[in-house]
């Protein structure tokens, strides 16, 4: 079990440094881009880029991808040191023009680079009892750094040090994914769990499908309304938003592999609850409840932003409406990542289960596709309050319905961990 966690540890500090670098970019290079159907700059950029990533997965061999993935950290890399000679050779800080078309073009591959290797690193992760969760973690941790650790420090970087920065961490990233390797878990009794439920069920593709649609449509309607926020307070406000979001998520990480938070259906209706063993004995909340708390926190935040018209330097009254939507898209964040995750675990256990892969991975992609697609529609409406707000009320609702019931239990709801085994201790990881 060294080896193996070992593995995961690299992982996770490999998505950590890989995201830095991302982090620093995406802070810089919001207004970087003087032109107008390119608004956003950078947020766009990162968004496109996990479409590219999407086509990736879909184009490169499954038999290829791991070995690819790797590789495509020093890809992007490469990509930077391109993206610091162009911005290098600009006349001014913005870029306007065939040059700015070019540079966002190129920062949308090294973003699809970047995508495609962190969903590499997660899908290896996924199904082996929450520790996708640790190799999440070390993602969100990294973008919250490369966001605002120079505002702590009262460091001025510029977005051309920011890339040959970038460029070197996306360089180390590659070198320790070559070292880290997807090892099967040395667990007889995970391995036999597995294998029974192999031998005796297919995997549900529909079912597997559902799940990923109530996770894209989980992400438009808190990511990207959170994500689109940043856009119409300060710049430096905006900068705290992206960051606290990202900190929220990446508690919400450590929260999930510490208690080991899984999806779960009831055995009497069927109905979807996100549950722990390890919290106040067995804790059980229904999925639609947080799904309604989401909704709620969501749509004051939003509300707040439009409301008050937040400025860098408010007074009493706008800084209790500054701390409440930090607030508000903390909670956020924290309920969307926990559903996120279980979702995705749970996906990624079936996926063994039933010696299927593709689905963990299709999904990241999918949830690039809509977030391009959702941030570009609220970018050409000047009043972003009601279009935000309609996307949230449409899009939830549509994933609570999709994850919500479970008509035929596919596989034993129990986690591994709850399972006992004649004399084998300790108990299992849960799944």
């Amino acid at each position: 079990m060294f080896n193996e966690k070992l593995s995961f540890r690299l992982f996770a500090f490999s998505n950590l440094i890989a995201a830095f670098g991302g982090g620093m970019i995406l802070g810089k290079g919001v207004a970087i881009i003087d032109t107008p159907y390119l608004q956003g700059g950078s947020i766009l950029a990162f968004f496109i880029g996990t479409v590219l990533g999407l086509v990736f997965l879909q184009s490169i061999p499954k038999s290829f991808s791991k070995s690819v993935g790797r590789l495509f950290s020093i890809l992007g890399g490469l990509t930077s040191l391109i993206l610091f000679e162009i911005y290098n050779n600009g006349s001014n800080e913005k870029l306007s023009g065939t040059i700015a078309l070019v540079f966002f073009s190129l920062l949308s591959i090294r973003f699809g680079f970047w995508f495609f290797s962190r969903v590499m690193r997660a899908s290896s992760a996924a199904g082996q009892g929450q520790t996708i969760a640790w190799v999440e973690l070390g993602y969100y941790v990294g973008i919250i750094l490369g966001l605002i650790i120079w505002k702590f420090f009262n460091i001025h970087i510029e977005l051309g040090a920011a890339l040959l920065l970038d460029a070197s961490l996306q360089f180390s990233a590659g070198i320790i994914d070559f070292l880290g390797r997807e090892k099967k878990s040395k667990d007889e009794r995970y391995n036999n769990h597995i294998t029974q439920h192999h031998s005796m069920k297919p995997y549900d593709l529909v079912w597997g499908w559902r799940l990923s649609i109530t996770v894209v449509f989980l992400t438009i309607a808190t990511q990207v309304v959170i994500f689109n926020l940043a856009h119409h307070v300060p710049e430096v406000l905006g900068s705290y938003i992206l960051a606290i979001f990202y900190f929220g998520v990446a508690i919400a990480a450590y929260f999930c592999h510490r208690y080991q938070i899984y999806l779960t259906w009831d055995d009497k209706n069927q109905l979807a609850n996100i549950c722990s063993d390890k919290i106040l004995g067995t804790m059980k909340l229904n999925l639609s409840m947080l799904i309604a708390v989401l909704t709620i926190t969501v749509t004051i935040t939003v509300y707040i932003v439009n409301y008050w018209s937040l400025k860098s330097n408010p007074d009493f009254m706008q800084t209790l409406a500054t701390s409440i939507v930090y607030l508000g898209v903390f909670c956020a964040a924290f309920i969307y990542e926990t559903l996120t995750l279980a979702i995705l675990d749970k996906m990624g256990f079936e996926e063994k289960a039933a010696n299927h892969t593709g689905m963990v991975m299709r999904t990241y992609g999918l949830m690039g596709v809509g977030a391009v697609m959702s941030l570009w529609l609220l970018g050409i409406t000047n009043n972003f309050l009601q279009p935000s707000l309609l996307m949230t009320g449409c899009t939830l609702p549509s994933a609570l319905f999709l994850a919500l019931k479970r008509s035929i239990a596919i596989y034993n709801e129990t986690p591994v961990e709850n399972l006992t085994v004649k004399g084998a201790e300790p108990p299992l990881p849960n799944p």
